[in-house]
């Protein structure tokens, strides 16, 4: 193999090499970030004074909430915005 074949060969092997390591960083610092927001939420329901079967009440009527507006986006397609209030 010609030297600079080479040299390019060895620097895009190196440049996979790296981008899988920031990757795999990238990975990590997202699961951190998950982590981290779990733990804010757990401290602001334990603050609150909030036990496990309000944390799920809270969820599921914010679950229908975001279901409703969904509903009314779906069907308001093609009307004003100010149809949908």
């Amino acid at each position: 193999m010609n030297a600079k074949l080479e040299r390019t060969t060895t620097e895009i092997d190196k440049t996979k090499a790296k981008i899988a390591e920031l990757q795999e960083k990238l990975r990590e610092l997202e699961q951190q970030k998950v982590e981290l927001e779990n733990e804010e939420i757990v401290a602001l329901f334990r603050k609150e004074k909030l036990n496990k079967n309000d944390l799920t009440a809270f969820i599921r009527s914010k679950k229908d909430d975001a279901e409703s507006v969904k509903t009314k986006l779906e069907e308001g397609k093609g009307e004003s915005p100010d149809a949908l209030s």
